[in-house]
Order: C-alpha cells, then sequence, then structure tokens
C-alpha cells in the first residue's frame, strides 16, 4: 500500500505541476478566468495559485504525507469555486490548466477534482518516496486510465448528449461546420 500511495502522491503532483505551469505560462488569460469566476483580487490569484500549486507538487514527491493534506485543501477549494460557476449558470472556463482549458465549467470537472481529492487521501498515507514495485506501478497505471477515459467519456456524453444516442447527433447553433 505504501507503493500505491507514494506513486498516487506522484501522479497527483503531476496533475498539479501541469496545472500551474500552465497558469505560470499565461498569467493574463489565467486573471481572466478567474475575474470571469467572480474570484475577489484575480490578478493577484493569478500569481499565486500557480506558485502554490507548484510547491505543493514540488511537496508531494519530496514529503507527501506532509503535502498531501494542502493538496486536498486546493482541490477543495477549487471545487467550492466550481461549484459556484455551476449554480450561476453562466459559461465560463475555470481556467484550471491555463489557457489551455477553454470548455465552459461542467460537472466532469467536478468529478474530476473529486479523484483527485482520493489520490490526496490516498497520499496522506505515504511516509516518503519509495521504490514502486511494478505490481504498484501497473495498479496506479490501471486505476489513471480508467479515470481518464471514465472522464472523457463523461465529458463526451456531455456535449453530445449522451453516449448511447440512437438518433442524429445534435446540430450545433449556427448550423453544421463543413
Amino acid at each position: 500500500m505504501e507503493e500505491v500511495a507514494y506513486l498516487s502522491a506522484v501522479v497527483l503532483a503531476g496533475v498539479l505541476a501541469w496545472a500551474g505551469l500552465a497558469k505560470a505560462r499565461s498569467v493574463h488569460s489565467t486573471q481572466a478566468s478567474f475575474e470571469a469566476l467572480g474570484l475577489m483580487a484575480p490578478a493577484a490569484l493569478a500569481r499565486i495559485v500557480p506558485g502554490v500549486e507548484l510547491a505543493v507538487a514540488v511537496g508531494l514527491v519530496v514529503a507527501p504525507a506532509w503535502a498531501a493534506p494542502f493538496a486536498l485543501g486546493l482541490l477543495v477549494a477549487f471545487s467550492v469555486v466550481l461549484i459556484r460557476a455551476l449554480r450561476a449558470d453562466t459559461p465560463v472556463s475555470c481556467g484550471c490548466f491555463g489557457a489551455t482549458a477553454t470548455a465552459p465549467v461542467s460537472s466532469i470537472a467536478l468529478v474530476r477534482n473529486g479523484l483527485l481529492a482520493l489520490a490526496a487521501v490516498v497520499a496522506m498515507t505515504a511516509t516518503g518516496p519509495v521504490r514502486p514495485s511494478l505490481d504498484a506501478v501497473v495498479a496506479v497505471s490501471v486505476a489513471v486510465l480508467v479515470a481518464v477515459v471514465g472522464l472523457a467519456l463523461g465529458e463526451l456524453g456531455r456535449t453530445t448528449g449522451g453516449l448511447f444516442r440512437t438518433g442524429p447527433l445534435p446540430v450545433p447553433p449556427g448550423g453544421p461546420s463543413t
């Protein structure tokens, strides 16, 4: 279990590092997303949040039991922002992964955060860096693959109106693109 816990921390560190770097590369886009989400001090947050994400990512690799609660706190805070955006019912991008995240906030982002929060809880049991066995690497890789495919299918179902539609696909506003 120790190996799985540490690998969970590493996976979570990778996601947070990706998100932090993407936000840091496009501070103006991040600030615009934060403004659209109605966050206070979006200019300051656009500079602080990426640094915090990167620091927690490093912490997850070096001292996972210490950093995992901070990662969980970040995910809870991000989820609260997503819930507020969903309740406002105005299409706005979360900017979760910087300028690359342009899709409007959806429940799929909350599910993603829930899965990442689960990884943070598992990572809390890691005592430190360990060399994982092949079995642990395979187990975590399969879990990540299942999560990614599940999220992708959820997003596909959300954007097309269902995964198992028997009728024609809905026509986007403005007609079909050719």
